[in-house]
């Protein structure tokens, strides 16, 4: 009995377990069933909405999800059946999308590449049905929004460039010179250079139109006024004067500074001629005085021959006519009145007795009859009497006596220089040109002297008829006046077999080496000045006048090799005087009676300074690196403050030209642009762009050695400052200022995601190959922003290569 009470007991354990693990297995049976239910479900569900969807992001998610799905089930038909279908949409939708956006991607492309609004409006008509129902995809909207967006910029740039346009064609018609018509006209093309629309392009041919027709009616007045100007200095008449000057005067009322000028110089010279004729009127009618005065043959033969003088430059004058004719007259009717005194004269010289001698010792005796004289008498010729043979040579004697004591007599003489106020000493008698002295006809010794220009020694001849002497020409003294040296004994031979190269922040500024008195030289408009010299330790210092004096520098320099120097001069305040380096301000006398400013006086006001500088046409004129104007072909004048000026003149074929000249307040410095044409040459490839700098078109006249070293110091520029590696950037720019630098370490210090980019756009040597000017377009990106600028570097080349000397800070 208990046996069986055990054994049901265990079949009923064993059927509770049964039963609990046919509880469990259907329990995971019906989970796993429900489970398979709902992910069917969902795969159904992913399947009809991948269908609707035009996202990219959402379809990706869609089939990743699908993918997770079917791999929880393993090999269900059902469930890798949907999923099939799924990942089969999204690979389809893929490759679709693809082509779509490799489509819409070389539209945006061509769109970015064009700026001609009918091509850009035709292609955005092909990317709206190239993307129809695709912009809900992210990526393929975002192209279309550049496209777009490039499409607006376009029209408002477009708009902008018609605007200055329309600018720039009102500034033509009211420009004032051929100058500032050239300067307008290279502005428009640089504004249209890249950008190509019919509207745009018949604006520019509007501009050029106006051009044309202003510069023409320009070169017209102006070639007339010349014609003018030519009559008049060789008019053979007051009436061609006068005709001239009414001709120019017709122009006076013309709009141009050119013609203004040139009427101006007309009416001064047709007041020189009038003065001229006034005077040779007033010369000819003495003339006619002193002929009808004359005591002699001699002098009426002078006369005539000083009337020739005078009607030299007026041959066909009817005044000068007229008084030529009664001065002939004159001279005919004294000839016949100096003729027949003569004859009266002689007749009464034979008309004198001869007085016999008488003896005071014989008694008078009548005379025989045979000493009678009878008709057969033969009469013996009478000895001439003593006072008749002496009387006529006496007459003539007295006659060329009174003629040579006029000619002897001082007279007074007109002494004129170019420019006016010089010092004139003429054989020890001083004047201020313009000025009369009373000379004795011949030669005499004349000195002048006026600042700025050079000392003049000349001998002058006094004329013995006539008041005519010509002007004393000073020349101007040249940017580097030589200083003689006094030699004792014969000076030893150096070798120049160094270099040191001079920076200064300035140009015009005065080089001076191991204490000479003198300056070796003057930094030139690319603020640099380059000194052969032996090699050892030497001494420099810079001095400008209104800057302060910066402290000389020493520097070693090794047998053929080179050093460079930098300086920066800073201008003086007001009212302080720069001192000498050598010299301590202590040592300068301060002015008696205590406070200076108690003895100010009032300065007059210094008259105005000019520079005439004559240039072939079309040159552009640089004074103090800043643009003057251009050449017409004549002389070209500009008002300049006093002091040393830097000029420059540019000329496409011609080496630029550069001159320093020192020009008194109240003088005009006159300059020759003689430009040396620049040796025909082939334009160079352009090399590759890297990833930095690169180079938009040929630059003719550089080397492909010379270039290739000037973009790798661009690179090594950039470089330094996207790296802030400022040892670098000393190494490209040497003479770097202190601020620039400063600036160039806050850029990377303060700021985030700086990068810069140059691309160079014009390369000029200067004379000697040895100092480039590059232009360069920099696009600089910081903080998430970018702005382009154009930029100039000075460089100059040692033996090691390329240098930069200066980034002007205007850039």
């Amino acid at each position: 009995m208990a046996e069986r009470i055990a054994s049901a007991s265990v079949n009923q354990q064993l059927n509770a377990e049964q039963t609990a693990q046919s509880s469990a297995l259907l329990a995971e049976f019906n989970f796993r069933r429900n489970k398979w239910k709902r992910d069917i479900e969902e795969l159904k569900e992913l399947h009809r909405s991948i269908c609707k969807l035009k996202d990219h992001t959402q379809i990706a998610s869609s089939a990743e999800r699908a993918r997770f799905i079917a791999e929880q089930h393993g090999n269900d038909e059902e469930i890798r059946g949907e999923y099939q279908e799924i990942r089969k949409f999204a690979e389809g939708f893929r490759l679709e999308r693809e082509a779509i956006s490799t489509r819409v991607a070389e539209l945006l492309r061509a769109v970015q590449a064009t700026q001609d609004l009918s091509t850009l409006a035709r292609m955005q008509e092909q990317l709206q049905e190239a993307t129809g129902s695709w912009l809900e995809d992210g990526f393929i909207r975002s192209l279309v929004q550049q496209a777009a967006a490039h499409i607006e910029e376009v029209k408002r740039h477009k708009e902008s460039l018609l605007t200055e346009l329309n600018h720039l064609i009102e500034s033509v018609s009211t420009a004032r010179s051929a100058g500032q018509i050239r300067l307008l006209q290279e502005q428009a093309r640089m504004l249209v250079a890249d950008f190509h629309d019919p509207d745009v392009d018949q604006a520019t041919r509007q501009l050029e139109n106006v051009v044309q027709t202003k510069l023409e009616r320009l070169d017209q007045v102006i070639s007339r006024l010349k014609e003018v100007a030519a009559q008049i200095a060789t008019a053979k008449s007051m009436a061609e004067i006068d005709a001239g000057h009414a001709v120019a005067e017709q122009f006076s009322s013309e709009d141009s500074e050119e013609a203004g000028e040139l009427v101006k110089r007309i009416r001064y010279s047709v007041d020189e001629r009038k003065k001229e004729y006034r005077r040779i009127s007033t010369n000819l009618e003495m003339l006619v005085t002193s002929a009808s005065k004359a005591t002699g043959v001699a002098e009426l033969d002078l006369i005539l021959a000083r009337r020739r003088d005078l009607l030299k430059k007026f041959p066909e004058d009817a005044n000068f006519g007229g008084l030529e004719s009664k001065l002939d007259t004159t001279i005919t009717d004294r000839r016949a009145y100096l003729a027949e005194s003569a004859s009266t004269e002689a007749a009464q010289f034979e008309d004198v007795p001869e007085l016999e001698p008488l003896d005071v010792n014989t008694s008078p005796s009548p005379t025989p009859a045979t000493d009678r004289i009878g008709p057969s008498t033969q009469i013996q010729p009478k000895p001439r009497s003593t006072v008749r043979r002496f009387m006529i040579p006496a007459i003539a004697l007295v006659c060329v006596a009174g003629v040579g004591i006029i000619l002897i007599l001082p007279k007074r003489m007109p002494i004129q220089t170019l420019p006016r106020d010089a010092n004139i000493t003429v054989d020890g008698q001083p004047c201020a040109s313009p000025c009369t002295l009373s000379l004795r006809a011949g030669t005499h010794d004349v000195e002048a002297q006026m600042a700025g220009f050079n000392p003049l020694h000349q001998t002058i001849r006094v004329p013995w008829f006539g008041t005519e002497i010509p002007v004393l020409a000073l020349s101007q003294v040249t940017s580097q006046p030589v200083v003689p040296a006094i030699v004792t004994e014969p000076p030893a031979t150096v070798l120049k077999d160094a270099r040191i190269t001079v920076h200064t922040s300035i140009p015009g500024a005065s080089v001076f080496v191991d204490n000479e008195p003198a300056p070796v030289g003057l930094t030139g408009s690319n603020r640099r000045y380059q000194l052969q010299t032996s090699a050892g330790s030497h001494r420099l210092y810079v001095e400008k006048s209104g800057f302060e004096t910066v402290p000389p520098q020493t520097v070693d320099v090794a047998k053929n090799g080179t050093a460079s120097l930098g300086f920066n001069l800073k201008p003086l305040p007001a009212g302080q005087v720069a001192s000498h380096p050598e010299v301590s301000p202590s040592s300068i006398p301060a002015p008696a009676g205590g406070n200076p400013s108690s003895h100010a006086v009032a300065t007059p006001q210094p008259p105005d300074t000019y520079i005439v500088v004559q240039a072939p046409a079309g040159a552009e004129i640089h004074i103090d690196q800043q643009v003057a104007g251009h050449s017409t072909g004549g002389p070209f004048r500009s008002k300049v403050q006093p002091g040393q000026r830097v000029v420059e003149v540019f000329l496409s074929g011609y080496k630029p030209w550069t001159e320093t000249p020192n020009i008194a307040a109240g003088q005009t410095g006159e300059l020759v642009a003689n430009l040396t044409p620049v040796p025909a040459s082939s334009s160079l490839p352009a090399p590759a762009p890297n990833a930095s700098v690169s180079k938009s078109a040929a630059t003719a006249a550089v080397s492909e050695e010379d270039h290739s070293q000037i973009q790798q110091l661009l690179d090594r520029y950039t470089s330094a400052i996207i790296h802030k590696d400022m040892k670098q950037l000393r190494a490209v720019w040497p003479d770097i200022p202190k601020d620039q630098l400063e600036i160039m370490k806050e850029l990377g210090s303060k700021h985030k995601g700086v990068n810069i980019s140059l691309t160079i756009t014009h390369i000029s040597l200067l004379e000697g190959k040895e100092d480039a000017v590059v232009k360069c377009k920099q696009v600089l990106q910081y903080d998430g922003q970018t702005s382009e600028d154009n930029v100039t570097f000075y460089m100059g080349k040692l033996s090691t290569g390329w240098i930069i000397n200066q980034i002007p800070r205007s850039n």
